[in-house]
C-alpha cells in the first residue's frame, strides 16, 4: 500500500524533525495518513511536494518538503511486486510479453511516473495507453458501454459477464468512384452492440450506371477483406449538383453475430439494407 509506506516515511521524518514519536497519537497519524495521499498525487506530476501539517502533535507543526525520488526509492518494492501476478496470467494463457499489443492503465496509481515505466520495460513493444486520466477510465467505460446498453436494451436478456469486442477495423469505400477513399466506420476493439450512422458524398466516374459501395475490414496487419459489397443504380437515386451523390450510410452491429448496413439515399426514397453474418467478433 502506497499510503501506509508514505505514511511510515513520514512518522521518521517526524520522529527525527519533532523529536517524538507520533505513533500513539491516533489524530496525528489519520493527518499524516492524508498528507501521505495528498503527496502521492502531487508527485505523479511534480518532481516536490511540500508537506506541511498544522499543530500536528502537541501544538507543534511539520512541514517538510518530499522529492520524487525519495518516494520513488520507497515505494519500488510494492511497484515491482504489482507485476508479480503477470507471471501466473503468461503460464494460464501461454502467453508471453510480446504477444500482449497494449496496455491500458486503469486506476489512480497508474498515473505514478515510476509504474509506467517499469510497464514500459516490461512490455518493451507494446502500446502503453494513458491518454484517458486513468483514474477516470472505469467510469468512462462503464459510461459508454451503459450507453451502448441503453440502445439496445431490447437485445439483452442478461448482463453479459464480459464484454464482447470488434477484432478488427471495419470501413467502407466506392471503388467506381472519382478520388476513391476509405471512410472508417468501426474501429477495431470497441465494445458491441454499436452502431454508426455517416454520410458519403460521391461522384461516380463517367459512365458509371451504379456505385459500387465495398465493406471492408483489417486487423493489424493491414491486410484488407472484402466482407460484403453493396450496388446503388444511379437510375434509382438522386444526383446533385456536378453529379455528387449523398449517401447515408447506417451501420448496427447487435448482440448477435451479425451487422445491418442500411444505405439511403438522402434526397428521395431509395434505400437498400443487407444483413452479415460474423463468424467471429
Amino acid at each position: 500500500n502506497l499510503d501506509e509506506a508514505l505514511l511510515e516515511l513520514l512518522k521518521k521524518e517526524c520522529q527525527r524533525t519533532l523529536r517524538h514519536d507520533i505513533s500513539s497519537n491516533q489524530r496525528a497519524v489519520f493527518k499524516l495518513l492524508a498528507a501521505a495521499e495528498n503527496a502521492k498525487h502531487s508527485l505523479s506530476t511534480q518532481q516536490t511536494t511540500n508537506v506541511y501539517i498544522e499543530s500536528l502533535h502537541e501544538g507543534m507543526d511539520f512541514q517538510w518538503t518530499l522529492t520524487r525520488g525519495k518516494f520513488e526509492g520507497v515505494c519500488l518494492p510494492i511497484f515491482k511486486s504489482c507485476l508479480e501476478p503477470l507471471q501466473g496470467v503468461y503460464k494460464s494463457t501461454g502467453l508471453t510479453q510480446d504477444d500482449i499489443q497494449k496496455v491500458i492503465l486503469v486506476g489512480g496509481t497508474c498515473k505514478v511516473p515510476i509504474l509506467q515505466t517499469l510497464l514500459q520495460e516490461h512490455f518493451p513493444s507494446s502500446e502503453i495507453l494513458s491518454s484517458i486520466p486513468p483514474d477516470h477510465v472505469v467510469a468512462m467505460g462503464a459510461a459508454i458501454q451503459g450507453g451502448y446498453y441503453a440502445d439496445y436494451n431490447n437485445e439483452l436478456t442478461t448482463v453479459p459477464e464480459s464484454i464482447p469486442c470488434v477484432s478488427k477495423n471495419v470501413f467502407i469505400r466506392c471503388s467506381n468512384c472519382e478520388n476513391p477513399i476509405s471512410v472508417p466506420l468501426v474501429p477495431r476493439h470497441i465494445p458491441i452492440p454499436y452502431n454508426k450512422s455517416i454520410t458519403l458524398y460521391l461522384k461516380p466516374e463517367k459512365l458509371s450506371t451504379y456505385v459500387l459501395l465495398k465493406l471492408l475490414e483489417n486487423d493489424s496487419t493491414n491486410e484488407e477483406k472484402i466482407i460484403a459489397q453493396i450496388e446503388v443504380p444511379l437510375s434509382l437515386v438522386s444526383q446533385g449538383p456536378n453529379d455528387t451523390l449523398r449517401l447515408s450510410v447506417e451501420l448496427i452491429w447487435s448482440m448477435e453475430p451479425s451487422v445491418r448496413v442500411i444505405v439511403k439515399d438522402a434526397c428521395s426514397e431509395w434505400r437498400t439494407e443487407i444483413t452479415i453474418l460474423i463468424n467471429e467478433q
